[in-house]
């Protein structure tokens, strides 16, 4: 009986300790261990990643981006090719024809523009009836109005590796940033050097630039990596 006593004792012990130093064995817990959290985008961006301005619907008052005047004295803002390098952890090649365009949003209500014309293609390597520079590259000289010249990425005809292309803008923008806007940049994936896309096509939208009031020091007045490359299938 003794022994069942002091058994007795023992266990109302146990639980008078637990009782007592359980929340705070819990409250340490907590606090060391916190519940991981959710991600936190700023308002106005797609709420699952950040990557983008999210677009709610079209409005018609806003901007065009294919009616802008550009540098070269035409109609339309025109996306160039700031950079294509190799990043570890990018993806992998971009190897079929890859074409851009740009839209303009209001991250106040998601109001959105009209998509900017498609500009393109690029990719890696060499695609049969295509030809590298459809995105001139920038900057090459920059006291030239010719085009063609801008592009300086001997890189392009010999990498095959290259995945992740910097897009940029050298024309003045319609919005900016300290007015409510981004620019959201829509990309469409050709499956063969024939499959360009229309004024119909709205692409995937992978990333947004932050149109700016001035140029900066290399010219450019947005700017953008695309490092969710589309694919990893060459064309030979």
């Amino acid at each position: 009986m003794a022994e069942w006593g002091l058994i007795s004792v023992i266990v109302i012990l146990f639980i008078f300790l637990i009782l007592i130093t359980g929340p705070t064995i819990y409250a340490l817990y907590q606090k060391f261990h916190p519940k991981p959290s959710g991600i936190s985008c700023p308002a106005g961006f797609n709420p699952s990643n950040c990557y983008y301005a999210t677009e709610s619907y079209l409005d018609a008052s806003m901007p065009n981006p294919q009616t802008a005047p550009n540098t070269f004295n035409n109609q339309g803002i025109k996306i160039w090719l700031g950079d294509f390098q190799y990043s570890e952890g990018a993806g992998p090649a971009v190897c079929q024809p890859v074409y851009y365009a740009i839209r303009y949003v209001r991250l106040s209500d998601g109001g959105y523009s009209q998509l900017g014309e498609w500009n393109g293609p690029i990719f890696s390597g060499t695609i049969a009836g295509l030809d590298i520079n459809d995105i001139p590259c920038y900057p090459n000289s920059a006291n030239t109005s010719d085009e063609s010249t801008y592009c300086s990425f001997d890189g392009i005809t010999n990498g095959a590796t290259f995945n992740m292309p910097t897009l940029v803008t050298i024309d003045p923008l319609q919005v900016t940033f300290q007015d409510g806007y981004v620019v959201n940049l829509h990309r469409y994936i050709g499956t063969s050097a024939t499959d360009v896309p229309t004024s119909s096509d709205e692409g995937t939208i992978v990333a947004y630039m932050l149109p700016y009031p001035t140029p900066t020091q290399e010219g450019f007045t947005s700017m953008a990596n695309d490092v969710l490359s589309p694919n990893s299938v060459c064309y030979s």
